[in-house]
């Protein structure tokens, strides 16, 4: 009985003693002196089926300018390893909608291949 109660009351602990202020995000820690501005992205090097299909989804987000464009558009660019400009147009998805997982998540991923 002690083995278990002892853990349980240390992890107990833990949690009411620690801080409630939420984690900083890439946008928050990266971007707060200035707003993001989109990535310029050279797509002249490339096949032109690739060109349209990453040219559809930056026109969409520029169009839409929402948390599901931008996001969509990071992940088009990411898939083409336009790896520094994915990153940026999480970090407006993550902007547009701080509270939507998946693009913090992508934009550590990003970031890791990036790296790679």
């Amino acid at each position: 009985m002690r083995r278990i109660a002892i853990p349980l009351l240390t992890c107990g602990l833990f949690f009411a003693c620690s801080d409630s202020a939420p984690a900083p995000t890439p946008e928050s820690t990266e971007t707060a002196a200035a707003p993001l501005e989109r990535p310029q992205v050279d797509l002249q090097a490339i096949e032109p089926s690739v060109r349209e299909t990453i040219q559809e989804a930056l026109d969409a987000a520029e169009r839409e300018n929402d948390a599901v464009h931008l996001g969509r558009a990071g992940q088009v660019l990411q898939a083409h390893a336009f790896y520094e400009a994915a990153r940026r147009y999480y970090q407006l998805a993550l902007g547009a909608a701080p509270d939507e997982d998946r693009w913090s998540y992508l934009y550590a991923v990003t970031s890791s291949e990036a790296q790679a």
